[in-house]
């Protein structure tokens, strides 16, 4: 049994002949202020930079005592939709991420040429990865690529028999793939108790005939050994490859507080970026030293910025906490 609702309108699907980019983000009632902070942040707006996006909520197995209350705040903000299916309790939601994700395209969106699947700890630096996507379109889309993070094992093991493997927090694929990643979700929901052997999104892609490619360099956070704090926090954040990142769960119960604060830091390395390439249109360095000079001014004004938010984040951590005792 499958069933989906959403009400109000969504404005960047339904509004524009052209779609860059669906996000679709997996969350549970109890996240509110993980979907606040995506609403004000990245998602606030439908078109960047030329680009269109389309942020949407997918709430899985709504239960019945706060149905209503989804519906609720469906109605006030337009970009929720929930779906129950009661075959597909199993590979955490995977499944159920990609068919929710296919279905809901499908019926609102049909012209997004890509959709992202994620949690909802994610920072999407739009200003970013919308560029990349216009950039690589026709490249993506003609090799059907399946983005993720790709793990690596030395070796397989009893519990995990593959060696590369896909993570499923968070992914991206033209709407083409993701079609035929539902497509194949259809043959393989009797795995049950399986899904640490082989990860689920692994063997669709498989199933489907879909080459994987490792995104893991444009990501932060959703593996261990790149910290969403020191990718998006440092300095060389504008120059480097990363645009998303999600906050890991070492940090459980903050998840919100770090989004906000990291996607102000996001903001800061574009808005220094665009204030230095107006001032360079408007007053063309008259030698290489001058142009030092002014790269070196943004640096320190950007530098600044950043250990100011470095004093005041721990404190607000730590305010946080102890509002709750």
């Amino acid at each position: 049994m499958y069933n989906q609702s959403a009400v109000g309108g969504f404005a960047g699907c339904a509004t524009h002949p052209e779609v860059l980019l669906v996000v679709v983000v997996r969350t549970i009632f109890a996240h509110l202020d993980r979907r606040t902070v995506i609403r004000n942040t990245w998602a606030a707006r439908h078109r960047i930079h030329g680009h269109v996006m389309q942020t949407v909520f997918l709430f899985t197995h709504v239960q019945a005592p706060v149905e209503a209350s989804v519906l609720r705040e469906s109605t006030i903000f337009g970009d929720v939709f929930h779906q129950f299916d009661e075959q597909d309790k199993v590979h955490a939601n995977l499944t159920t991420k990609v068919r929710g994700a296919a279905q809901w395209v499908h019926a609102h969106c049909p012209q997004a040429l890509f959709v992202m699947v994620s949690e909802d700890n994610v920072v999407v630096d739009v200003h970013k990865l919308l560029p990349y996507l216009h950039r690589y379109r026709n490249q993506l889309s003609a090799n059907t690529t399946l983005l993720c993070n790709i793990v690596t094992k030395d070796r397989p093991s009893e519990y995990f028999h593959a060696v590369h493997a896909c993570q499923d927090d968070v992914f991206l694929a033209p709407t083409v793939v993701l079609d035929q990643l539902w497509n194949a979700a259809e043959t393989l929901v009797d795995l049950k108790g399986e899904e640490k052997i082989t990860p689920v999104l692994s063997r669709l892609a498989t199933a489907a005939g879909v080459s994987v490619g490792d995104m893991s360099p444009l990501f932060a956070g959703a593996v261990k050994k790149t910290s969403i704090l020191k990718e998006f926090l440092g300095i060389g954040y504008h120059h480097s490859q990363v645009m998303v990142g999600m906050v890991p769960e070492d940090y459980q119960g903050k998840e919100a507080a770090i989004m906000k604060h990291v996607w102000r830091v996001v903001q800061e390395h574009h808005t220094r970026t665009q204030i230095f390439n107006v001032y360079r249109a408007q007053f063309p360095p008259s030698g290489p030293h001058e142009t030092g000079n002014v790269q070196t001014m943004a640096m320190i004004l950007l530098g600044v910025d950043l250990i100011i938010v470095l004093l005041v984040f721990p404190f607000i951590l730590w305010k946080k906490k102890c509002c709750r005792l």
